[in-house]
C-alpha cells in the first residue's frame, strides 16, 4: 500500500511537472524578450544623456566669458581667424 501510494505521488508530480514544462518555457522566453527590448531602451536613453551632457558642457563653456581657447590649428585657416578674433574681443 506505500507503494501504491509512493507510485501515485510520484506520477502526479511527473504529470504536473509535464503539464506545466511548456508553461514555464514560454514565459522565460518572454521575459528574455522583454528584457532584450529594455536593454535597447536604456541603451538609447544613455546614448541621449551622453549627448545631452555633452552641449550641457559647450553652452557652459560658451557662457563663461572668461574662457581662452588656444592650440596648433594645423593651417587651418578659419580656425586661426576665429581665434584671432576671439583674443580681440
Amino acid at each position: 500500500m506505500i507503494a501504491q501510494a509512493d507510485a501515485y505521488r510520484t506520477t502526479t508530480i511527473a504529470s504536473a511537472q509535464q503539464e506545466v514544462a511548456p508553461k514555464i518555457a514560454e514565459a522565460i522566453k518572454l521575459e528574455g524578450e522583454a528584457e532584450m527590448k529594455l536593454q535597447k531602451g536604456f541603451a538609447q536613453k544613455r546614448t541621449h544623456e551622453q549627448i545631452m551632457r555633452k552641449i550641457q558642457a559647450v553652452e557652459s563653456f560658451a557662457k563663461n566669458k572668461n574662457s581662452v581657447i588656444s592650440g596648433d590649428q594645423s593651417g587651418n585657416l578659419l580656425a586661426q581667424v576665429e581665434t584671432f578674433n576671439m583674443v580681440k574681443r
